[in-house]
């Protein structure tokens, strides 16, 4: 597929860049679309150039659009191309800004509402977010990322709150790492198997990978579990190789791929949902509502380039 790809500078990489010029551990849609680079055609769209896009699509359309949306300054020149030119949207935050409802519906509806389908990285997100917008189709995709560079007996410490869906792959990463990590024990999180620093007892049936903090008790529990796991070797080790088995299983960069195959040839086939009655004539204007209504008397009704 041809596939036009938004996303800020600071993360953006041309994937035609030399193969030594490796993305970021971390990084995990530089590493998706290295990944996919060889099997598609993608172009990177950036803020400088993402005026570009639109003349380009209208001569050679591309067969479908990839946002990476989150809700910082950087992200915001995407904002107008998920409207309008309905793909795949990787959503990195639900603490994105709305626009349906004038300003009164929940955060995430925009997205929602304008995509054939919106990616994840956690599971227990996407089912929250189709319970709410069953017209919606969101699909869960845990990030593919590389291992963590460092010592191996470094603790991992991704505490960062509010979490708002964010990929977490810095613990993802630590993971891959075989290292100890510590995250806030929340809904993204929430089918990680973790153990709990209260009582140090594994709060599932399946090897911990994590130790989960109560965010209510940070500082204390921050404390107890960076001790604890500093001076107990065992328990590091076998908090580590539990990980580096669940990256394995679940978050290496190749499945990561593999998935998101899948949501391509599916939003090739879909349309997206139906957009709310209330769907404010402002943001469903394309920009063309001027050019068109000049060009009417001369029976010009198609605007091309």
């Amino acid at each position: 597929m041809r596939l036009a790809w938004f996303r800020p500078a600071s993360g953006a990489r041309d994937v035609s860049a030399s193969r030594d010029a490796r993305p970021a551990p971390t990084d995990d849609t530089a590493l998706l679309i290295e990944a996919l680079a060889p099997r598609h055609d993608i172009e990177v769209i950036v803020a400088r150039r993402a005026h570009d896009f639109v003349w380009q699509h209208a001569r050679t359309p591309f067969d479908l659009c990839i946002y990476e949306l989150d809700n910082t300054p950087a992200h915001q020149f995407i904002w107008p191309y998920v409207l309008h030119y309905p793909g795949v949207t990787l959503l990195r935050s639900v603490a994105v800004p709305h626009l349906v409802s004038g300003g009164r519906g929940p955060r995430t509806s925009f997205p929602l509402h304008a995509s054939r389908i919106v990616v994840v990285p956690h599971a227990p997100v996407a089912e929250i977010l189709q319970d709410d917008y069953p017209a919606a189709r969101v699909r869960a995709i845990t990030p593919g990322v590389e291992p963590l560079e460092g010592p191996r007996d470094a603790i991992v410490e991704p505490l960062q709150w509010p979490v708002d869906g964010a990929p977490l792959t810095d613990a993802l990463a630590g993971f891959a790492a075989g290292r100890a990590v510590a995250v806030f024990d929340c809904t993204e999180t929430a089918d990680w198997p973790s153990i709990d620093p209260h009582d140090w007892q594994p709060r599932s049936a399946e090897p911990p990978i994590c130790v989960a903090i109560d965010p209510r008790d940070e500082e204390h529990l921050r404390r107890v579990a960076r001790r604890r796991l500093k001076d107990d070797n065992a328990l590091r080790d076998r908090l580590g190789a539990a990980a580096h088995a669940w990256w394995r299983a679940h978050a290496t960069v190749p499945r990561a791929a593999n998935a998101f195959e899948q949501v391509l040839e599916e939003a090739r086939e879909v349309s997206p949902p139906e957009r709310p009655a209330d769907w404010p004539a402002f943001v469903a204007d394309d920009g063309t509502r001027r050019a068109r209504a000049l060009l009417a008397p001369f029976g010009i009704t198609e605007i091309g380039f």
